[in-house]
């Protein structure tokens, strides 16, 4: 040690004898600082620029320089006066060390390890203690700066000035001490820094008044200690140990400690003088800094990207990772010492370029892609981010590099497939969109502008989706939308959209979440129209009504059908029976009369059967070739002299029409019923005038959607119209069904429109309906356009008088009231009658005396065996036998099956008397056959 250090140490001990310790380390220099402050501020400036180590005096309150010593500015290289310019926290180099004593935040009674700036752009490690001192009035604290990288040399100068400092080394943070040399280095000094250090007061270790210092130390570390001091002690020579202390709250500390001993002449040592800090923080930061920089060096080396290192001067590769070398395939020992122009690794020397360039005005370089070249002469796409620092004084580049050749490939084939789903969704026939997460539109093909009525110009500057929907809609699409973002499974919903002229039309839409990286952005789905469907779902509803209505008219005709066929048994008894006392001369005036107004009545009733049995389809029609210009005119010149005169009739007849295959007397029957119903839609009307039009159309399947037995093609329609009250839509339905009317009792049957719709029907046409209450209505009827024939078969004209005849005639009934008619009906024409009301018993007697017979007539529905059968069999027995089939209604299909039976006239009933007498008298006159016997007769 030397001897001003020894007369400090001495100096300190008698002084620590002399008085108490201090209540804090810098006390006791700053009494002394005070005291030199008496004896002249010159002294104490003297020692401040006399000191061989870097020392600042900063302003505590601004934090400027306000004195730097000749060895702070060997250190930093700068001037006195450009150091005074500056802020102490401007020297700090170490940007995330600020708040402690090296980055710029001086505390007093600690140190602090950091990196200051030089002069020259470099930058050192440095350890910084700061003290606080008061001149003129005013704080200011003394930074002391040490070289943190010159330990050993920094440590043989505070030896040698360490006397010279005692007064400084009492305010540095960690503790000044005296002790002697035993196990439990009892205190002789203690500096005011214990306190902070080890957490208790210099007094407690002070002659191990309440504990030894070597208590404190850990008990791992107690051997170490002792060991490295005897050992100093032994060369008598300085030592330096970095060991644990435990603090008086149980904290664990780093400490180091500088010291040596304190000999006499004959080299007794006397005491140990030295100083212990707190370097936790400082051992921390450099273990920090050592598994940071092994943890750059194990990324460096196992990153998956290239990295690599090169001199900004000439480019030369310093350093490269195994990353490089899967990158361009070239190994460390090809690498090292090239650049990239003699390794030809840029495809396109400009994109080597535009890296230099970047490099120089920004010093660094982000994201830069460019095309490389391998070993092998492939080529790759490399992303690239450079920058520029300082390693060991030099200058390099630090590039890493990433191989996005496969991303960039993947990005093409997710190009191309976008560009196919793009031309998918433009040839779909649904709307095809995509909206973000706020409902903006992003996306709608073809058939989505078509549907909605946009151009693509018209939503290029945006829109929004809930403006394509009715307003009251918008808050359940929104609702909707959010639904889908939050991953909600909802059932398609239906909407009603708004085209871009405000026509709705209703739309069901399919949609789902877009998902980027698992979070979704937005919406993408399909708007399918439904107007066609609903448009289908009414022809459904209408077509489902109709056969409803079909199949109701069907079974009331079937009804009205046997009403009719009854009635006309009752109409055969009556008529027969006033033509029978009609052929009677002793009838007087009177009885005659009587007789004309029954066979009236007869008359009548039998019409009504007619039209019941036409509404059924039962009544006999006779279907010729008719053009049906004439049937009109002559049914209109009719009308106008029976409908009363208030009533204009107007007739639109076309030049051209073609025939219809069709019963000129059932056609004229609908003309009359449909103008006569007119006529009383129009009482009480203002205006009374009912339009009469025969024309030629043509009607396609289209046009025949909701007519599925009619067949496209070329029609005559028959429309007649009146400007009378209108139909109640509600009752539109029912105007067709027999016996409703809306006229008051005692006015109209209800069976008028019935009749028409049935005689329609059963010719292969149909009627439709307009009407506007208050408007009046027009009904028009469409029936099928027929091919002209050759020749037009005459209908035979009626006899004049009835024919008498002669011979047996089998009559065949099962109601005995007709065949007791068919009895007097032949005895007064001439015949001789034979009645039987059952056909077996009808069949017996035929079997018995076949040729006993010149005719049959029978009926066709009866119970056992039907008119037909009976036929087949009579002429099995009897295959000349001439054989009349009488019914209430006309079947097609039964008069061919009768006619297969052999049957040859037919008759209908009410049976009047010249009727069979016509028919008897027409097979009879056929021809003059020969009646083979039957075997066994």
């Amino acid at each position: 040690m030397r001897p001003w250090a020894r007369r400090s140490a001495a100096s300190a001990s008698r002084s620590a004898r002399a008085r108490p310790p201090a209540a804090s380390g810098a006390e006791p220099y700053r009494r002394r600082a005070a005291v030199m402050g008496e004896r002249g501020e010159e002294a104490l400036g003297r020692f401040f620029a006399e000191a061989p180590v870097p020392m600042l005096l900063v302003d505590a309150e601004t934090g400027k320089i306000a004195q730097a010593n000749a060895a702070a500015c060997r250190l930093y290289g700068w001037a006195a006066e450009a150091l005074k310019a500056m802020a102490f926290e401007e020297l700090s180099a170490d940007r995330g060390v600020t708040g402690n004593a090296a980055g710029g935040g001086l505390s007093p009674g600690r140190s602090a390890i950091g990196r200051h700036r030089l002069a020259d752009g470099s930058s050192i490690a440095v350890e910084v203690s700061v003290a606080r001192l008061r001149q003129q009035g005013k704080d200011f604290l003394c930074a002391i700066v040490h070289d943190a990288g010159g330990r050993v040399a920094a440590e043989a100068r505070l030896a040698e000035s360490e006397r010279r400092l005692a007064t400084l080394m009492a305010n540095l943070p960690g503790m000044a001490y005296r002790c002697r040399n035993d196990p439990s280095w009892t205190m002789e000094f203690v500096s005011p820094g214990c306190l902070p250090l080890t957490g208790h007061p210099p007094e407690d270790l002070l002659g191990n008044a309440r504990v030894s210092y070597a208590e404190l130390i850990h008990p791992e570390d107690r051997r170490s200690v002792w060991v490295g001091v005897q050992e100093a002690l032994a060369r008598q020579g300085p030592f330096q140990l970095t060991y644990r202390i435990r603090t008086a709250r149980g904290e664990e500390k780093w400490v180091w400690e500088a010291g040596q001993g304190v000999f006499d002449p004959s080299g007794r040592c006397l005491a140990i003088e030295g100083f212990i800090t707190d370097v936790t923080q400082r051992l921390q930061a450099e273990e920090a800094l050592r598994q940071s920089e092994e943890k750059f060096r194990l990324a460096f080396r196992t990153s998956p990207d290239a990295i690599n290192l090169n001199r900004l001067t000439d480019g030369l590769f310093l350093d490269i990772n195994e990353g490089f070398t899967r990158l361009t395939g070239y190994s460390r020992e090809e690498t090292l010492g090239k650049t990239s122009l003699e390794l030809d690794i840029w495809n396109d020397p400009a994109d080597r370029q535009r890296l230099l360039e970047g490099l120089r005005r920004e010093g660094h370089v982000e994201n830069l892609e460019a095309r490389f070249r391998r070993k092998d002469g492939s080529t790759g796409i490399g992303l690239m981010s450079a920058r520029v620092f300082k390693l060991q004084g030099e200058e390099v580049i630090l590039s890493i590099t990433r191989d996005i050749t496969r991303l960039r490939e993947i990005d093409a084939q997710l190009k191309e497939a976008e560009r196919k789903y793009r031309e998918l969704a433009e040839f779909l026939p649904q709307g095809i969109f995509e909206i973000d997460a706020d409902g903006n539109l992003l996306y709608l093909n073809q058939k989505g502008h078509a549907l909605f009525g946009y151009q693509p110009a018209d939503l290029a500057s945006g829109f929004q989706v809930l403006e394509a929907f009715s307003q009251a809609d918008r808050e359940r699409v929104r609702a909707d939308i959010r639904r889908v973002l939050a991953g909600q499974k909802i059932d398609p919903p239906e909407y009603t959209a708004l085209r871009k002229d405000g026509t709705p039309f209703p739309v069901r839409i399919l949609a789902g979440s877009i998902l980027r990286e698992e979070i979704p952005v937005g919406v993408r789905g399909v708007v399918i129209d439904l107007t066609d469907i609903r448009r289908a779902e009414e022809d459904r509803k209408r077509l489902e009504t109709q056969l409803q209505q079909a199949q109701k008219m069907e079974a009331i005709g079937t009804l009205a059908g046997g009403v009719a066929h009854d009635f006309n048994n009752i109409l055969a008894v009556i008529i027969g029976n006033a033509n029978l006392l009609e052929l009677s001369e002793g009838l007087s005036a009177a009885d005659r009369g009587c007789l004309r107004q029954l066979l009236a009545a007869s008359v009548r009733a039998r019409d009504l059967v007619r039209q019941i049995l036409a509404f059924s389809r039962r009544g006999v029609q006779e279907k010729i070739l008719v053009n049906l210009k004439p049937v009109v005119k002559e049914t209109a010149q009719f009308l106008k002299s029976t409908l009363p005169s208030a009533i204009e009739i107007r007739e639109t007849i076309a030049a051209d029409l073609p025939p219809v295959m069709a019963d000129p007397t059932q056609m004229q029957q609908v003309l009359m019923n449909l103008c006569t119903n007119a006529a009383h839609a129009m009482e009480g009307a203002e205006t009374r005038r009912l339009g009469i039009r025969l024309e030629a159309v043509r009607l396609s399947e289209e046009e025949l959607r909701f007519e599925p037995d009619i067949e496209a093609g070329h029609f005559v329609r028959l429309a007649v119209s009146d400007t009378g009250c209108g139909i109640d839509p509600r009752l539109r339905e029912r105007i067709f069904e027999p016996y409703f009317t809306t006229k008051p009792a005692g006015k109209g049957t209800g069976l008028g429109l019935s009749v028409v719709h049935g005689i329609v029907r059963h010719h292969g046409g149909f009627i439709r309906v307009e009407s506007e209450p208050g408007l009046g209505t027009e009904i028009q009827v469409f029936l099928p356009a027929a091919r002209p024939l050759a020749t037009d078969a005459a209908r035979p004209a009626a006899p004049v008088a009835i024919p008498h005849g002669e011979g047996v005639v089998l009559f065949v009934d099962d109601e005995p009231a007709l065949a007791e008619m068919g009895l007097q009906m032949l005895s007064c024409i001439g015949y001789t009658p034979e009645i039987r009301t059952s056909p077996l018993e009808a069949l017996e007697a035929f079997r018995a005396h076949p040729r006993r017979y010149c005719a049959v007539v029978t009926d066709l529905s009866m119970p056992q065996m039907n008119g037909i059968q009976l036929a087949r069999r009579l002429r099995e027995i009897h295959p000349g036998i001439p054989v009349a089939l009488c019914t209430g209604f006309s079947d097609p299909g039964a008069e061919d099956r009768a006619r297969a039976a052999g049957v040859a006239a037919f008759l209908y009933k009410p049976l009047t008397l010249a009727d069979l007498a016509n028919a008897l008298k027409t097979l009879l006159e056929e021809e003059n056959r020969r009646i083979p016997s039957p075997q066994g007769s």
